[in-house]
């Protein structure tokens, strides 16, 4: 199912734009800085270290894949590398399934790397760290994929990156759009009708508001019955929707003619 030659293309273009190296000096310098910030703060200096580098990071990552990726498809497309790769007895299933895969590593050594520099400023390494990086390699996987997606259906890279931060800004928004429409915040007309088109879009929605959680760093977890109900949640909307973004994927790259 996977061409183990796209595979080491995807890697081979990473080392190629340096991509990690980057990552790193980017992961250096927004600990640096939220140690800086946290230590302007008169008491929980740590905490507030802590607070400020896994907002960073976070963001950090998702950028830095959408970018990558949305640039790299499109040059791929541009250099003819597609064409050269179909020509070889490479399926397009394979094409599509295995550039995700190829993204699906960066994506993992890049929340590991993340991982190791929040774990570095966490006070203590216990299961709301555990719980922090796994929901946060989760969220890189759905956002690489889903960048891989606009980057196959759209032509300007620009764009794709656009679309893809701006779907992740309402992925982490929707959570707090629920509540306004469960809370009442929604009278008049106009209001009702918006509120049943955003709940509508939730359903379809990934929930990343509920990944990655900041307190999970601060306050740590308690793992209750209740609890891995609600990761078992975040794990099967993993599977779900980035299944679903590859065949949207797949459905327009076996259009497309070359």
């Amino acid at each position: 199912m996977l061409a183990s030659s796209l595979v080491r293309f995807v890697i081979k273009a990473a080392i190629r734009d340096r991509l990690m190296i980057m990552m790193v000096v980017m992961i250096g310098l927004i600990v640096a800085v939220s140690n800086f910030l946290g230590s302007s703060a008169i008491t929980e200096q740590q905490n507030f270290s802590q607070v400020f580098a896994s907002g960073g990071l976070r963001l950090m990552g998702v950028i830095g894949m959408c970018v990558f990726i949305a640039f790299q498809v499109r040059r791929s497309f541009d250099n003819k590398e597609v064409e050269y790769f179909l020509s070889a007895p490479v399926k397009r299933s394979q094409y599509v399934f295995s550039m995700a895969f190829g993204f699906s590593l960066l994506a993992t050594a890049l929340a590991v790397f993340i991982a190791a520099a929040t774990g570095f400023m966490s006070p203590h390494l216990d299961g709301g760290f555990a719980l922090w990086s796994v929901s946060y390699w989760i969220e890189l996987l759905i956002v690489s994929n889903l960048a891989l997606f606009f980057a196959v259906i759209l032509r300007s890279p620009a764009v794709t990156v656009m679309s893809s931060l701006g779907f992740y800004a309402l992925a982490r928004l929707i959570g707090t759009v629920l509540g306004i429409i469960h809370g009442g915040g929604t009278d008049g007309f106009i209001m009702q009708a918006l509120a049943k088109i955003m709940t509508g879009i939730s359903m379809v929605v990934p929930r990343l508001d509920l990944m990655a959680q900041t307190s999970w760093l601060v306050y740590g977890t308690d793992m209750t019955s209740h609890d891995a109900v609600g990761y078992g949640f975040l794990l099967a909307q993993m599977v779900i929707f980035v299944g679903l973004t590859l065949c949207a994927a797949l459905f327009d790259f076996q259009r497309k003619e070359f």
